[in-house]
């Protein structure tokens, strides 16, 4: 006897299924340095609206977030999550997970207005050595082997990476510090790798240091006031071409961004293959 047909194709798809993803993995890379509280307080009345728009606009099945910082954050000191790159459980906010069941990692089954203003309050404290190292963290938050992030990175959905700091990140910074390893070509291929090499089921974002006019201070950056111009992050988002957009860390609010960039979600994300 025959087996009964199944209506998928060989790939296990809906004959006619139309492109359009239903689930994403939001990353969120935060730097927590001295300098950055205007900063962080601006992105925790930002994002929850933005992933309301987002999960309204697109009808997501299932949404993933994760909060990282940008130096190993000795205050998120829940096993398995530490070290950079590992999911923010434990912030100056207090303890923000385990989120729901159990997870390392935010989901839809979260209050997400709760959880990401718990995660993403880290405070300005750093590590103490004012080494940011946000494309480090990218690279392992997504593909370091890390337990605490197991199952962030689906292969059903679009990964939005967004990474905020008001500093380069480029080897060699004349600020003396090491800053990431490598360079925006390898930070590009990392995270292409983490999605099998299929560079259109990425989203690259940035709140950076942009070139003037901006809404920095005149002197652009003092150490502490303003923003570092960054090309190296730049250089990187550029490589994501229509899918990479980048902002003015120094901007009052960070509404017109996350606004900008839900166009830019929306597009991948109708072209993302049926799954």
């Amino acid at each position: 006897m025959g087996e009964v047909p199944t209506g998928d194709d060989e790939n296990g798809h809906e004959p006619d299924a139309e492109p359009g993803c239903k689930n994403i993995d939001f990353l969120f890379v935060i730097d927590n340095s001295g300098s950055m509280g205007d900063e962080q307080q601006n992105l925790r009345t930002s994002v929850p609206e933005f992933i309301t728009s987002i999960n309204s606009i697109l009808e997501l099945d299932a949404i993933n977030l994760m909060v990282n910082a940008t130096d190993d954050y000795a205050i998120n000191n829940q096993d398995p999550c530490t070290g950079l790159g590992a999911s923010v459980m434990v912030s100056e906010g207090g303890e923000c997970g385990p989120y729901a069941g159990g997870s390392h990692f935010m989901t839809e089954a979260d209050d997400l207005n709760e959880a990401f203003e718990c995660a993403a309050n880290l405070g300005v404290a750093g590590d103490g050595t004012g080494n940011e190292r946000p494309m480090d963290a990218v690279k392992e938050a997504i593909g370091g082997g890390l337990e605490c992030n197991d199952g962030f990175v689906r292969d059903d959905a679009l990964l939005v990476v967004t990474v905020i700091t008001d500093e380069d990140d480029a080897p060699g910074d004349p600020d003396g510090h090491s800053n990431s390893s490598g360079d925006p070509e390898e930070w590009f291929e990392k995270v292409v790798d983490a999605k099998d090499g299929n560079v259109d089921h990425v989203v690259a974002l940035a709140l950076v240091g942009v070139e003037k006019p901006n809404e920095c201070p005149p002197f652009q950056w003092n150490g502490q006031t303003g923003a570092e111009i960054n090309t190296s992050i730049r250089e990187w988002v550029d490589m994501f071409g229509d899918y990479g957009f980048v902002g003015d860390v120094c901007a009052s609010s960070y509404g017109p961004f996350f606004e900008a960039a839900l166009k830019v979600i929306e597009e991948a994300c109708e072209e993302f293959p049926p799954q």
